[in-house]
């Protein structure tokens, strides 16, 4: 993505390894080569620790505030999801009413979009569905920036 905004290249996908969508947190951490470099770096059994967060805007784009949590051994789903929850239970108590939840992650906004709260085995995803029926109306789509802009709220 940097190559074509930069019109270097004309294809988004990754010139190494065919991945899809390059952008520059592909072509320094996910990318195969990079990969193999960090696998040199950082010792296998390290590089598993994750933090959670994310920010919260109006629905004009103003920041309103910001959230992480330091989250130790976890898969990247699982992160995300923890982003969402927390950001999720910030907001409850507020004056907000609708909430759009944008996770950087497809499996992410998947998971939560087709698993209704009963059948799921996560406890993650049942603990963001009911605090998402605390609000008035909520959506949620995956954004493609990296940046984690988690949830934009809007009050009626």
């Amino acid at each position: 993505m940097e190559r074509v905004h930069r019109k270097i290249g004309h294809d988004l996908a990754c010139g190494v390894c065919g991945h899809g969508f390059e952008d520059v947190l592909h072509a320094i951490r996910d990318c195969s080569l990079a990969r193999s470099i960090w696998d040199q770096l950082i010792p296998i059994d390290q590089q598993a620790w994750f933090y959670s967060g994310g920010i919260v805007h109006d629905q004009n784009g103003r920041w309103i505030l910001g959230f992480n949590r330091y989250l130790g051994n976890c898969f990247v789903l699982d992160a995300e999801l923890w982003g969402i929850l927390d950001g999720l239970a910030i907001l409850i108590g507020r004056v907000y009413d609708n909430v759009l939840i944008q996770p950087d992650n497809l499996e992410a906004t998947k998971v939560i979009q087709e698993i209704s709260s009963e059948g799921s085995n996560s406890t993650l995803i049942r603990r963001i569905h009911q605090l998402l029926l605390q609000f008035g109306q909520w959506g949620i789509c995956a954004s493609l920036e990296k940046i984690i802009r988690l949830l934009i709220v809007w009050s009626n």
